[in-house]
């Protein structure tokens, strides 16, 4: 419903789903400054954006581990529980997204190796 409104005001304008599935299934992608941006550089992109969410999901982790911080003596520190506990939950949530978003976009390299491997073509080397 909302496109519709968009569309009138800009006809040529695609809809926020079509948009995002160009961006995922291109090779190259036209930025809002019109510089295309290389599917490569997405993905290392994306690469960082885990890496850093998966180290927020980590250290949060180990925060709420209880029996770690009673073992290594840091037990008495006090820690905002709740917020410690939120931005836990909300970077593995990010981490996992974009997992699926990156499974996704290398699929047919994924597919590709399991194939070799299903057929007994990788050496073991």
């Amino acid at each position: 419903m909302g496109t519709g409104i968009h569309q009138a005001l800009d006809p040529g304008r695609k809809p926020a789903a079509a948009v995002i599935t160009s961006i995922i299934s291109g090779t190259q992608i036209l930025h809002k400054e019109g510089i295309l941006m290389d599917r490569n550089f997405i993905r290392w992109s994306l690469d960082v954006i885990m890496a850093v969410a998966f180290t927020l999901s980590f250290v949060t982790g180990m925060l709420k581990f209880t029996l770690l911080l009673r073992m290594t003596g840091l037990g008495r520190i006090i820690l905002p529980s709740a917020g410690i506990s939120d931005l836990h939950d909300w970077s593995s949530v990010l981490l996992g997204v974009l997992v699926f978003v990156h499974l996704y976009l290398n699929r047919a390299e994924i597919m590709a190796m399991t194939k070799k491997v299903i057929a007994g073509k990788m050496s073991g080397k």
